[in-house]
């Protein structure tokens, strides 16, 4: 690549010697506008000043009058004044008074030749200044045209960045010189930067903050060269802060920093953060971080393989609502640069992420509700809908199903029996087993359930995502099929059958067989277990068996904490 002309080098003698000659010549040019209004201004007091003489002779004016033009020409008035005094007294007559005045009119007309003459020469040799300025601007304007046509299409290129700035890519110039290599880069940094905000603005809105997570992770990571993304909720009640789901460029990772960890204020850097609202946080080294702080999520951090760390505060409405992280398997991964960038890119993150809070909590809060009505109306006591929900989320941890599937079926699953508050109560509450015929309105309650859910659907589908939704409705209408096409509503089989469904419907049978019901009495813990393996293949989908026996232990926890 040839050397490229520095611009600014080539214009600077020119500019230079043309500001001078500017300078100079709008000196002349204000020097010449005074002069002008000063020859107005003398020729119309001149002219005056032989009026006045005129009408002092007729006598239309007194003599006196003439005192202040003669000042002001700088005529010898004293002798005037005197006789003039003399006048008044009757020591002189009038004729004597008028020769001065004869005088001073002779005076008045060498003053005026004088002064226009000076103002004439003025004139004449600024006049041949200006003449000899322009004729050399002429010369080195000319000189430095094709400067000026460069200079305008830079402009040119800077007008464009200001109409398309936050619209569209900005077309890159052509290099002739330096500055336009500068122009260049600085053009395609913004062109960058406008790509990214294209790229996060069209990433779909979610539901959940894993989706959020899940959908923007790759792309940030692979942005800024990392291998980990996560975000954290700041719960100011509790004055904590709250892990959550975390993304990572290796799916086989093991995770120490889990979902749900939890630290105050106090008990973590991040707490400075918010207090002194930092925006942005740089750790290039975690291990030195750690032995300064010994903060225990940074050594979960460093035992995931971590060493460098990037932290922006999120917020909404000014007000900080939690944090986004990026980690680097490798120290001194960030840049103050990578810092402000990601911290300008928080002003579209935020929101999105904010929404995907907003939504999450809005269908969970709708499913709460939902068995809590249930409760009202149910024999089935809090501790039952507690341990179904625990032991489907063990199973659906075991099963590696995406974090999302796994809260929301674990935040569902108590729904499983909403119909229930559409049937009779003479049959919801009997004490004792129910006849076919009761059974057979029992059974009504999954379909009164669907309907229940799928109306909520179809009015909610044009303003929010449905897939949570669609999670509830597969618990309530596969809960009771069978593995083998036995169960209800529809008979369904093997993979026909949710996940959601097949995990829920075994959580379930186990909780009814290991308590006591108005028609049994609970089956032991182990014996329970028994029932649910003769069942395999036919009542329970073989997987989810072998899912939930293999965290038994983490099952007989649940099941001893929780017991009616």
């Amino acid at each position: 690549m040839k050397k490229l002309r520095s611009l600014k080098k080539c214009m600077n003698f020119n500019m230079y010697l043309i500001t001078i000659l500017f300078a100079f010549l709008l000196f002349i040019i204000i020097f010449d506008v005074f002069q002008h209004k000063e020859f107005q201004k003398t020729y119309v007091n001149i002219r005056a000043y032989f009026n006045l003489i005129n009408d002092v002779v007729v006598g239309r004016k007194n003599f006196d009058e003439l005192l202040v033009p003669m000042r002001n020409v700088s005529y010898k008035y004293e002798k005037f004044a005197q006789a003039l005094e003399d006048f008044k007294n009757g020591k002189i007559d009038k004729e004597e008074v008028l020769n001065y005045v004869r005088d001073f009119a002779s005076y008045l007309r060498s003053y005026e030749e004088k002064k226009f003459s000076h103002i004439n020469n003025v004139y004449k040799f600024s006049s041949i200044f200006v003449v000899f300025g322009v004729i050399i601007m002429a010369f080195f304007g000319f000189q430095t045209r094709k400067f000026k046509k460069h200079v305008d299409k830079v402009i040119d290129n800077f007008q464009q960045i200001a109409r398309n700035v936050n619209i569209s890519a900005i077309p890159l110039p052509k290099i002739e010189y330096e500055e336009d290599l500068e122009a260049f880069k600085a053009i395609n940094e913004i062109n960058n930067v406008q790509n990214i905000y294209d790229t996060i603005k069209h990433i779909p809105l979610t539901s959940t903050i894993e989706d959020f997570v899940f959908n923007i992770g790759p792309y940030l990571c692979s942005l800024f060269n990392s291998q980990r993304f996560s975000v954290a909720l700041i719960d100011w009640e509790s004055k904590t802060i709250t892990a959550e789901v975390a993304y990572t460029k290796d799916p086989n990772k093991k995770f120490f920093l889990k979902a749900g960890f939890k630290q105050s204020f106090d008990e973590t850097s991040l707490g400075k953060m918010i207090s002194e609202n930092i925006q942005f946080r740089i750790i290039n080294d975690l291990y030195e971080h750690f032995q300064k702080t010994k903060s225990l999520s940074t050594n979960f951090i460093l035992e995931e393989g971590f060493q460098s760390n990037l932290t922006v505060l999120t917020s909404i409405n000014s007000r900080p609502f939690g944090f986004i992280f990026l980690a680097s398997e490798r120290k001194n991964n960030y840049t103050e640069r990578d810092a402000r960038l990601l911290l300008a890119l928080s002003n579209v993150i935020s929101y999105r992420f904010y929404y995907s809070i907003i939504m999450q909590n809005l269908i969970s809060n709708l499913g709460s509700s939902f068995v809590d009505l249930v409760e009202f109306r149910d024999n089935e006591t809090g501790n039952h809908i507690k341990r179904v929900a625990l032991y489907s989320k063990i199973i659906a941890e075991k099963l590696g199903l995406h974090p999302r599937k796994v809260r929301e079926i674990y935040r569902f699953a108590p729904l499983h029996d909403i119909g229930k508050v559409g049937i009779p109560d003479a049959i919801l509450l009997k004490p004792a087993r129910l006849t076919d015929e009761e059974m057979a309105i029992m059974r009504k309650h999954v379909e009164i359930g669907e309907e229940v859910l799928r109306k909520f659907s179809n009015s909610s589908k044009n303003f929010m995502e449905t897939q949570a939704i669609e999670v509830m409705i597969n618990i309530i209408s596969d809960h009771h099929e069978k593995f083998d096409g036995s169960g209800y509503p529809r008979g369904k089989k093997g993979e026909e059958i949710s996940i959601e469904g097949r995990i829920v419907a075994l959580a379930d049978v186990f909780d009814a067989l290991t308590t006591k019901r108005p028609y049994k009495e609970p089956f032991d813990f182990d014996v329970s277990l028994e029932m649910i393996v003769k069942e395999k293949g036919k009542h329970f989908d073989p997987n989810v068996v072998d899912a939930f026996l293999s965290e038994i232990d983490k099952i007989r926890k649940v099941y001893e904490e929780f017991k009616d």
